[in-house]
């Protein structure tokens, strides 16, 4: 099966709809989550769908046949789910037990268990599947070492931590906060050293350019911004009607 360019459309009664993005029609519309889906991600190759709710749990979904193969139960709100570069791997977080967990996507094994401390908004894996980061509402971002579960470094400062990702080349990390900033991170130091000012609300999400060369902050202002990483110079804003605010 060969997979187009895709949007996913999330509606917030527990269903998700598919469509192409050169049509915007949904092609496919799926409502087994029986409480709101807070995120989806898609695997690299196509081949799998995850989903995150608020009926706290984890769902994948084969894309050729739109089947759910398999769901995770966690016992609480789910907010953030992502995929490993492999897909072989899953890390999804448990919002109100302060943890995030890894599973193997093939046999469902919850994996390890990382435990935060506070309430994780955000989670994202590494390109390399070495590491994994949290971003919490106590204010902190953490690094983890996937192999063990262990921590490697905390990020402090932040404000609440609303969303958080790696660069394309997993050397830098961009996370969004709730003092409108967006803040670069090197993944192997401490500290941040850039900081993306511009916003007058929360940051809610941000992400990398395929190349890694710009970078995209969404606010609870209502604006979307574009910013060239190295200079931090925003190129361009565009506002953004119902965005919703934590």
């Amino acid at each position: 099966m060969k997979h187009k360019l895709m949007w996913l459309i999330i509606l917030q009664i527990g269903i998700f709809q598919l469509a192409l993005a050169d049509t915007v029609e949904p092609i496919r519309s799926i409502s087994e989550h029986s409480r709101e889906i807070h995120s989806i991600a898609i695997s690299k190759d196509g081949r799998y769908i995850l989903t995150g709710s608020s009926d706290s749990t984890v769902k994948i979904w084969d894309t050729s046949s739109w089947d759910e193969i398999r769901t995770y139960v966690h016992g609480s709100d789910v907010t953030s789910v992502a995929f490993s570069q492999d897909g072989r791997y899953a890390l999804s977080n448990s919002y109100y037990n302060l943890n995030m967990k890894l599973s193997n996507v093939s046999s469902g094994e919850i994996i390890i268990t990382m435990e935060h401390g506070g309430y994780v908004n955000s989670v994202a894996l590494s390109p390399d599947g070495r590491y994994a980061l949290s971003g919490s509402y106590d204010q902190t971002m953490k690094l983890w070492d996937v192999s063990s579960g262990e921590e490697i470094r905390t990020y402090k400062g932040n404000g609440r931590v609303y969303s958080v990702t790696f660069s394309p080349d997993g050397r830098y990390i961009l996370s969004g906060s709730g003092d409108k900033t967006m803040k670069l991170s090197e993944t192997d130091k401490g500290g941040y050293i850039r900081i993306y000012k511009g916003h007058e609300s929360y940051v809610l999400a941000v992400a990398f350019s395929p190349y890694g060369r710009y970078a995209l902050s969404g606010s609870g202002d209502k604006t979307m911004k574009l910013w060239d990483v190295s200079s931090k110079k925003e190129i361009r804003s565009k506002g953004i009607k119902n965005l919703c605010t934590p």
